[in-house]
């Protein structure tokens, strides 16, 4: 027995009772081109055990066969009577067999359908034959020198199209981009633009050029007999994706167009709400109980939620989404976020916090963590501050939220912010002129408030000193370092000119001669 029949019983035995229990290949779905001599025929369809792929080659190798045998003479062929169905062959050469499932798909009769497909194929072995003869292979190189010429006038007139329009468009739009790019003072970059617009041009213009080299490829190919084969197959191979990738685009237009009617719509909201935050910051629209340092914020996180919203809708009309590849690639880029973006979102959440908490705002002195200065930028993942040093200190927000925040300007503007500092007399010195001449000293330091009044408090009695507290009002909380230096001045000028001794920090015994700095000021 010969090998390919042993294998197509092998695969009928193996096969059989599963599309016995199955019902079989469905041939209104099986289906298959017969191409002979790079020419569509007819499709037949899959039957018992042999699918239409295979039928189509074994009836392309018996036209191949009989088309080449110089004795055959097509018009032998006729349609008789087979066990199943019509066959359509020459004495001794079978082509095919027309089943009546074939006829019933056609929706013709058995004898009408097998009459016109004797027909195609008469003609199909006759014109095979025709375009090998030397007229005929004369007519084919023609028409692929014809071809052939027609190709390379229209690739060099796209070229030189290509050119002269690049060429022009440069010209007059590189330097109104100039233009515009100076009115929008460099905040768009439209040079950057233009260079993708012309990078697309460029595409398109390829595009083009590939397209027709696709044309002539498949005329000059299928025109010479001896290529037609070869060219069918791969020109075959290199269009059928591109068939599927645009049934693709094809099948997905509605879901594009759902998809871009959600981002239309999402976007119009998210500037109805950058409008709406804009005019509640600068106070044109006010609503009871909201701070309007609460805009950007709450702007924030309402567009994030849209943006949320938008996708979530926007998800099914995705495509692919629903393949497993795709919910495969979401869960390991979710694991990806929640392991590796843990400290960026709790500073997100923390800086959000932080804003509605109202502890400090842009351009307060502040002190977190021990470090002293002015709040520069209050960002979605940190804070920073500027200190009196001219440092810049850069806090993530999560340890600002969980750190105590002194604020020195909150009450700056209001009652005042109210300076300290300590210094310890002896206990010689009555109590009342130690707080007459502190108060004295804060009168005479430049930045202090008249009201209120600087006060002193009297901290504890030490080993060897009463020790006081001398607090003064400022105004200013970012010369708060100045004022405490004058004021430190202040009170050594005005105990110096009274010849009182300065106990601070503490002594052992007393000196001979008092520690008293010569007097600045005459008594």
């Amino acid at each position: 027995m010969p090998f390919r029949p042993l294998l197509l019983l092998l695969f009928a035995l193996l096969c059989g009772p599963a599309l016995a229990q199955g019902g079989g290949l469905d041939p209104a779905t099986d289906r298959a081109m017969v191409y002979f001599d790079a020419v569509p025929l007819f499709e037949v369809r899959g039957v018992s055990a042999v699918p239409a792929a295979e039928r189509a080659r074994i009836i392309r190798g018996r036209l191949r066969s009989a088309a080449e045998d110089p004795a055959f003479d097509p018009a032998t062929i006729a349609v008789a009577p087979a066990d199943d169905g019509l066959a359509i062959a020459a004495p001794g050469r079978p082509i095919l067999t027309v089943f009546p499932a074939d006829a019933a798909l056609e929706e013709v009769s058995q004898h009408v359908l097998a009459r016109v497909l004797r027909d195609r194929v008469v003609e199909a072995i006759t014109d095979y034959r025709a375009a090998r003869t030397p007229d005929g292979a004369r007519r084919a190189v023609r028409h692929a020198i014809g071809w052939t010429i027609g190709y390379l006038v229209a690739l060099a007139a796209l070229v030189a199209i290509a050119r002269v329009a690049l060429a022009f468009i440069d010209r007059h739009v590189t330097a109104q981009i100039l233009v515009w790019e100076e009115r929008a003072r460099n905040v768009v970059q439209l040079r950057t633009i233009w260079e993708v617009v012309r990078a697309m041009l460029r595409a398109g213009f390829v595009v083009l050029g590939l397209l027709a080299t696709y044309v002539w490829l498949d005329a000059v190919l299928l025109a010479l007999p001896w290529t037609r084969d070869a060219g069918r197959a791969a020109l075959a191979a290199v269009a059928s994706p591109v068939r599927r990738i645009a049934g693709g685009i094809a099948g997905a237009i509605p879901n594009l167009i759902a998809i871009a009617v959600i981002v239309v719509l999402t976007v119009e909201l998210l500037r109805f709400l950058r409008r709406l935050f804009a005019m509640v910051a600068a106070g044109n629209v006010r609503i009871a109980g909201f701070d309007p340092d609460w805009s950007v914020p709450t702007e924030r996180i309402l567009r994030l939620l849209v943006v949320v919203f938008a996708a979530v809708m926007a998800y099914p009309y995705v495509p692919g989404s629903s393949t497993e590849a795709f919910k495969a690639v979401g869960i390991f880029l979710g694991l990806l976020f929640s392991f590796g973006a843990s400290s960026i979102v709790a500073n997100l959440v923390a800086g959000q916090s932080l804003i509605y908490r109202r502890a400090f705002r842009v351009g307060d002195r502040v002190e977190i963590g021990g470090v002293t200065g002015d709040v520069e930028e209050l960002g979605a993942q940190a804070t920073y501050l500027r200190t009196p040093r001219n440092e810049r200190v850069t806090i993530p927000n999560a340890i600002v939220l969980t750190t105590q925040v002194t604020n020195f300007s909150h009450f700056a503007q209001g009652p005042g912010l109210i300076l300290h500092t300590e210094v310890g007399i002896g206990y010689e010195v009555p109590w009342q002129q130690v707080e007459a001449m502190l108060v004295e000293a804060a009168r005479r330091t430049p930045g202090t408030l008249a009201d209120p009044a600087p006060f002193v408090w009297q901290r504890k009695l030490g080993d060897f000193s009463p020790v006081y507290e001398l607090n003064v009002a400022t105004r200013d909380p970012r010369a708060m370092h100045a004022t405490l230096t004058a004021l430190h001045a202040a009170i050594q000028d005005v105990f110096a000119e009274r010849g009182i001794q300065i106990m601070t920090p503490s002594y052992v015994a007393d000196p001979p001669d008092p520690k008293v700095p010569p007097s600045v000021h005459p008594a």
